[in-house]
């Protein structure tokens, strides 16, 4: 019995050990097999889910596993339809957009509440289109506004002003040239007007026409045919302080012969001098100027109207003196009251005017580039551009030239003889008449100009104790034949007083009723306001853009 409790028996223990490694076994076979089916069921997830773009992965080798919102890697990607993709990236974005109204179509499950949604942000977006067409229908009228400021300023420059003699023949000196060219053309002078039988402004014309075209006259022959500022000026004031007659520069002109400009900003040779400048308005600080306009009872042959011409101008334009200025008729003090104003209009795309009117290379045509390389102007200007349309088509008509007009042709004759100037005034009659005057392309308006608004006021002049006291002058009686009497020194004089009503510039200015910076916030504000699209917005579009095109891109490159 003792012998048995120390060597049990090891038989049971034998088939026990059997059993558990049998179990074992079964066991590993058992798992081998959940296994199988977790593998192949992990194939159906994934093929299963990959329209859904979602990827299983294997998560540690205790064999759990997850579903993570990844996208699916290439492989599977492509084998994808691009249609599908495209449309599940489509509804990614709609679900994810910062605009308002697409990502509650989506969110809600309502199918009610998702029509209320969808007529909702249909008519928003359509009311926002509307109003951002007419914004921009706005936009490209590019309308304008008007902007005025006025500026006033002490001392301000006072302007150029350029003085003619209405009458353009001294004929003291010019009756011989005159008597040879009515002699080249048949004609003399008549004492009696009944026996005239020719328009007087057709042979005033007639004979400036020839001093154009008489290449034998030079400049020096030419100003002595008219009346020189020696023989014109009596008395010059500016500021109270005398001017001599050194102070004005000559200006040769078609129709006045010689022109004389005061406070050109040049001297007689060419130089530059300083622009005068007054501190104060009102008739006391002015130029006065006194004339002496020639003996009116043998310097009116062939003149219609007596007095002198006055041009107010900047120092840095030319004037064309039979276009702008004023008559002043002898026999009266002329008061001429100043304004100055500064125009700046827009350029492209808000008008076609030039902006850079100081460069030849402001405007590309033929009329435009002749003003600086032939007529050699510093500024263009419009109005000179116009003539030399008007210059053109008298050239086509005539086949010469208008002596009144600038000339940019060369070996081009001047229009001398009587039918020749018929046909000049009839080619003008039927340019002024027809579209052609207002059609000239080559002509564009300048977008920075400038005006003088004149105010003129009269008075008998002289008066007779001033009469007397002129008679008695001897600079004045040497003008006049022995024997004038004094009532024939009111016919022949002229008082001219210049000034300034007011020191005020007005600048007259251009500005864009609706501006670039001003269309994009306008459009910006209405799709915030509707449809809650903001400039971020766009670039979530443009994502998706750029993801359709490469799934396409892609979709060849793999074929």
């Amino acid at each position: 019995m003792m012998k048995d409790r120390i060597n049990p028996d090891n038989s049971n223990k034998t088939d026990l050990y059997g059993e558990f490694k049998n179990q074992a076994k079964k066991f590993e076979a058992e798992k081998k097999t959940e296994m199988q089916k977790f593998y192949e069921n992990q194939q159906n997830l994934i093929k299963k889910y990959s329209n859904n773009n979602f990827q299983i992965k294997e998560l540690n080798s205790t064999n759990k596993i997850a579903i993570s919102a990844t996208p699916l890697d290439d492989s599977v990607s492509a084998k994808m339809s691009s249609r599908k993709i495209i449309k599940q990236k489509l509804v990614d974005w709609a679900s994810n957009t910062k605009s308002h109204g697409v990502p509650n179509i989506m969110r809600v499950e309502s199918t009610f509440l998702r029509i209320v949604w969808t007529i909702c942000f249909v008519a928003s977006l359509g009311y926002c289109i509307y109003t951002i067409v007419g914004i921009i229908q706005t936009f490209l009228l590019f309308e304008v506004l008007i902007n005025q400021q006025v500026v006033t300023d002490s001392p301000i420059e006072f302007p150029a002003v350029t003085v003619c003699n209405l009458n353009p023949f001294d004929r003291r000196k010019a009756q011989g040239y005159i008597d040879q060219v009515l002699a080249k053309n048949n004609l003399s002078y008549v004492s009696d007007v009944n026996k005239i039988d020719k328009n007087p402004r057709l042979i005033n014309t007639l004979i400036k026409s020839s001093i154009i075209g008489n290449p034998n006259l030079t400049a020096e022959n030419i100003e002595q045919l008219g009346f020189h500022i020696d023989y014109m000026l009596l008395t010059c004031y500016f500021n109270d302080i005398p001017c001599s007659q050194s102070e004005f520069v000559l200006t040769y002109d078609f129709d006045f012969v010689n022109c004389y400009t005061f406070n050109s900003g040049y001297d007689r040779h060419g130089n530059k001098v300083p622009v005068k400048r007054i501190n104060e308005a009102g008739a006391d600080q002015s130029l006065k100027l006194e004339l002496f306009l020639g003996y009116d009872l043998t310097q009116s042959q062939y003149i219609l109207n007596s007095g002198a011409r006055v041009v107010v101008h900047n120092q840095s334009a030319k004037p064309i003196i039979s276009n702008e200025g004023i008559d002043i008729p002898s026999g009266f003090q002329t008061n001429i009251g100043l304004k100055r104003s500064f125009f700046h209009k827009l350029d492209t795309p808000y008008s076609t005017c030039v902006k850079n009117s100081k460069s030849p290379d402001g405007y590309h045509s033929f009329f435009y580039k002749a003003i600086f390389n032939r007529l050699n102007m510093k500024v263009y200007r419009q109005k000179v551009c116009l003539r030399l349309c008007l210059q053109e088509f008298i050239l086509n008509e005539c086949k010469c030239l208008d002596g009144s007009l600038p000339n940019i042709y060369q070996n081009k004759s001047v229009c001398e003889s009587i039918s020749s100037l018929e046909c000049v005034a009839d080619s003008r009659g039927e340019y002024f008449s027809s579209i052609s005057s207002s059609s000239c392309s080559q002509c564009p308006l300048e977008c920075d100009s400038y005006s003088f608004q004149l105010t003129t006021s009269s008075s008998r002049y002289p008066t007779l104790y001033y009469r007397n006291y002129l008679s008695e002058q001897t600079n004045i009686l040497s003008r006049f034949p022995e024997g004038t009497k004094k009532n024939e020194i009111t016919k022949s004089t002229v008082l001219i007083n210049v000034f300034y009503d007011d020191l005020a510039t007005t600048y007259t200015t251009e500005t864009a009723a609706v501006s670039p910076v001003a269309l994009l916030g306008n459009i910006g504000g209405n799709l915030g306001l509707f449809i809650g699209i903001s400039l971020l917005t766009f670039v979530e579009i443009i994502e998706f853009l750029i993801s359709v095109f490469l799934i396409c891109l892609k979709k060849i490159y793999l074929k």
